[in-house]
């Protein structure tokens, strides 16, 4: 009477997995077996019985009465019930076959096979299955892993905690059995973060449990590709300390893994893992814009170097030019950068300068990295030096030019308080109103320039007869503006107007030529 069967893992068996008989009279002339009531069975996994799981069974001629079968889990193997009296069935699985009766669900229990057995997989409809109610006694699994609020179905709780009973083997059973020696294997710290490159290392601890393991081997898995993994010493007896060292190269892709350690005797294996977070290299990056810039000979331009910080990068970042064309001059301020920031590239150049690329490079220790920006050097238009008669008008044509680009010319007054104009143009001009930009030496002895629809200065430039002055326009045709610099021979450079209109009948023109 109250038999409790529970927590029991049967596959394979060649006769009933699980049989309860009919049993006899009691007092009666052939008694011989006693009727089976109240048993419990409860959180057993049956797998792949070669008979059926039967309750009742012979011609006896009383049946098993008031038998509780709840959480079980049946596999691959036939249920008959010959007809038990005040029988209880609940929340048990069986597949494939169904049993026809009520207590039972017919699903795939989807089990997995874990160290020789088969055990729940993650997604397996038996986690979480079982009915509480039933059994409170039943705390713990088959292999000692505790069953939490909402227990599974069969006699394995889905779970990762430490298991502290396993299946027994030939070595733990019989006279020449090693009284159940057992170990178990663990690790600290549980993670390591090293960037690629370096190395760390892991304290492995391996406990006798119960009697005299011997010798226990120890291996590891789950290194990475680039990486390196060693155990010293590479066996313990009984129980032991190890040092688990791994060391990456730059090649060792940054991710987390999983190493796994093992640890195997004669008889028993057990593993633990520890995680090994690898980081990027700290690096820096470096960019520049405009990706390109085209100025006429004798001209310059600018370009923006950027240098990034990468992966928590600090360091001095030194920036250098190379493939600089021929009569361009190229100089970077500041020469260096700390951490991450921005230096100009400013460019310089003569009469002759060549077009080309220009590659700058940035270097930390022993690493660095380049950029190229492309530079286009228009050759300047050089018109021919005019000594026009009083009144008459000149036309120099030169390629049409449209963007931004810079003019320059050098006019000599022939006398004081003159009145005469140079000026640029869309195509040929005969009238100061088709001029896009003019200069003036004008009656008053003043330098001026056009601005829209008047002639001004930014402050009064006189000139005098015989003196050389050289003009320089910075003129953007898009924006339809021009910025103008006269300088006296031997003087310096003064600021006649910045960004001044094209005259007003010339505020639409596309190009000068």
């Amino acid at each position: 009477m109250n038999h409790v069967v529970y927590n029991n893992y049967i596959e394979n068996v060649n006769q009933y997995p699980i049989m309860l008989e009919n049993g006899d009279p009691y007092n009666s002339s052939t008694f011989a077996h006693a009727r089976v009531v109240d048993a419990h069975i409860a959180y057993n996994t049956v797998v792949n019985g070669a008979r059926e799981v039967l309750i009742g069974h012979s011609s006896r001629t009383l049946p098993p009465t008031g038998m509780i079968f709840a959480n079980n889990v049946i596999s691959g193997t036939n249920f008959v019930d010959s007809g038990s009296v005040n029988s209880t069935y609940s929340q048990n699985i069986s597949f494939p076959v169904n049993p026809g009766r009520a207590g039972f669900t017919v699903v795939d229990p989807r089990l997995t096979t874990v160290n020789g057995i088969q055990k729940l997989s993650a997604g397996s409809p038996a986690i979480g299955f079982a009915n509480a109610n039933f059994f409170p006694f039943v705390t713990d699994d088959m292999d000692g892993q505790a069953r939490d609020g909402a227990p599974d179905a069969g006699a394995d709780e889905f779970s990762s905690a430490p298991i502290t009973r396993r299946p027994l083997t030939t070595a733990d059973v019989g006279p020449t059995a090693a009284g159940g020696a057992d170990f178990s294997v663990s690790a600290t710290p549980n993670s390591q973060t090293i960037t690629a490159g370096g190395s760390t290392s892991y304290a492995v601890t391996v406990a006798a449990l119960s009697g005299t393991p011997g010798t226990i081997n120890l291996t590891v898995s789950g290194v990475p590709s680039g990486a390196s993994a060693s155990l010293n010493p590479s066996s313990v007896s009984n129980s032991g300390s190890s040092t688990l060292s791994v060391s990456t190269s730059s090649s060792t892709a940054p991710g987390t893994y999983t190493l796994t350690i093992h640890g195997t005797s004669a008889a028993v294996a057990h593993s633990t893992t520890v995680t090994l977070i690898v980081s990027a290299l700290p690096d820096f990056s470096i960019a520049a814009s405009p990706a390109s810039q085209t100025v006429t000979a004798g001209n310059g331009t600018t370009y923006t170097v950027s240098v990034g910080a990468l992966n928590g990068f600090t360091g001095t970042v030194s920036l250098s030019t190379s493939g600089v064309p021929s009569g361009v001059t190229a100089s970077l301020n500041p020469a260096s950068v700390t951490d991450s920031g921005n230096s100009t590239l400013t460019i310089s150049t003569s009469a002759t300068a060549a077009s080309g690329t220009i590659t700058i490079t940035g270097t930390s220790g022993s690493t660095s990295h380049s950029t190229s920006v492309q530079l286009t050097v228009n050759p300047a238009n050089v018109c021919a030096p005019l000594t026009p008669a009083d009144g008459a008008w000149h036309n120099n044509a030169f390629a049409a030019r449209s963007g931004t680009f810079t003019a320059t010319f050098d006019a000599t007054p022939s006398v004081a308080q003159e009145s005469a104009a140079v000026g640029l143009s869309h195509g040929a001009q005969t009238a100061f109103s088709g001029f896009a930009n003019i200069v003036v030496f004008t009656t008053a002895g003043t330098i001026q320039a056009r601005n829209g629809g008047a002639y001004t200065a930014a402050s009064t430039i006189p000139f005098s007869a015989g003196v050389k002055y050289h003009f320089r326009l910075a003129i953007n045709v898009t924006a339809h503006t021009y910025s103008i610099f006269v300088t006296p021979a031997g003087g310096s450079e003064i600021t006649v107007g910045s960004n001044f209109a094209f005259r007003t009948e010339q505020n639409t023109v596309t190009s000068l030529e």
